[in-house]
């Protein structure tokens, strides 16, 4: 079964959460049409209501949203490592972001998950 929703992006160079989100925001917007703004402001709105952080550098940022239309999982590995991604959060080297279409079938919702 073929993954059109996963990319894999070479590591990269990013010097903080702005930057990564607009890129993020800007990946997601280039392809499906939404508004950039309104998915950094979701990612933001997220990472505001719970950890990010699954392991020590390692970050999922994620929404399941209205403006997603179909679902994208970026690997973001990074050239250098964020010294200060927020207050709590520090020395980030990798970012898996999970960008959900709320109709997303349950079965790629379980595939990602997994």
């Amino acid at each position: 079964m073929k993954d059109d929703w996963l990319e894999y992006v070479p590591p990269t160079v990013f010097h903080s959460r702005n930057e990564v989100y607009e890129w993020l925001a800007q990946q997601v917007d280039s392809e499906m049409g939404i508004k950039k703004e309104q998915i950094v402001q979701a990612l933001l709105e997220r990472e505001e209501t719970g950890d990010i952080q699954i392991d020590e550098g390692v970050l999922l940022p994620h929404i399941e949203n209205q403006l997603v239309k179909a679902t994208k999982v970026i690997i973001l590995p990074l050239e250098q490592r964020i010294a200060n991604w927020n207050p709590a959060i520090q020395q980030v080297e990798l970012i898996l972001a999970v960008f959900l279409a709320p109709q997303e079938k349950i079965e790629t919702k379980r595939q990602i998950a997994n």
